[in-house]
């Protein structure tokens, strides 16, 4: 699985989830935030002022309760350069295609 930075809030749940339950093999950069985490935002009014606001209220525990990590690190750790981003490169899809490829030669 590709993990990045980008990938927080409803999307971590998967890889929680995977990273918990399988053997798994992340690749990427580490992900965008806790195993455990809030999300399900809701809109709220402040009376006084009226101004709108959006807050994340639900908790969800993806991980043990002592699951204290700030993301979900890879075990095949890449990283995306503004170069490699912008002349439209993926150094984490690159590997796991050389991987793949590699494999299929051995058989």
């Amino acid at each position: 699985m590709i993990v990045g930075r980008n990938t927080f809030f409803a999307a971590h749940l998967l890889p929680a989830d995977l990273d918990r339950l399988t053997d798994i093999i992340i690749v990427g950069e580490p992900s965008g935030s806790r195993p455990n985490h809030l999300g399900e935002a809701g809109w709220f009014k402040l009376p006084y002022s009226g101004v709108w606001g959006i807050i994340s209220s639900q908790y969800h525990q993806a991980s043990k309760a002592e699951d204290h990590r700030i993301w979900i690190a890879p075990h095949v750790p890449m990283t995306l350069s503004s170069e490699e981003y912008f002349a439209g490169e993926d150094p984490a899809i690159n590997h796991i295609t050389r991987v793949i490829s590699h494999t299929q030669m051995e058989k």
